[in-house]
């Protein structure tokens, strides 16, 4: 059985690190920029280590939450088969393989974004009815 919300805040937990390692960078270029001569803003050394701390931490965490969701891409990749509706099955792989969003799914599909809801939640529930151990 696989548990879609989880699945959800897993997709969300790594765009959230992918957004916090891009902003820990961008710090870091502005820090960088000061200490090579260039114009805007000065530092001392001590900021520039904690920034090289700061993205390799950043990119440590985004590398953890990479692998969750891929534990939970493979689920779902070895137990989508199942499902017979070949529409849910392609709104299951644009959500949670491709990590693409409703209203972008909507917009791909031409459907309204409530019908691309409906029809995840309906192949959410058969695909764990089908899967459930009894």
């Amino acid at each position: 059985m696989i548990d879609f919300v989880q699945f959800r805040k897993a997709i969300d937990r790594k765009n959230a690190a992918a957004f916090t390692l891009e902003k820990v960078k961008s710090r870091a270029a502005r820090i960088t920029a000061s200490i090579s001569g260039m114009p805007r803003g000065s530092s001392t050394g001590k900021q520039v280590e904690d920034g090289a701390i700061q993205i390799m931490e950043a990119e440590g965490a985004l590398e953890e939450r990479k692998k969750e969701l891929a534990e939970y891409q493979t689920a779902l990749a070895l137990q989508i088969h199942r499902v017979t509706d070949e529409r849910q099955v392609q709104f299951l792989e644009w959500r949670y393989i491709e990590e693409r969003s409703v209203p972008n799914i909507a917009i791909k599909a031409s459907y309204s974004e409530s019908t691309v809801y409906e029809e995840l939640k309906k192949a959410e529930s058969a695909l764990n009815k089908m899967t459930a151990i009894p």
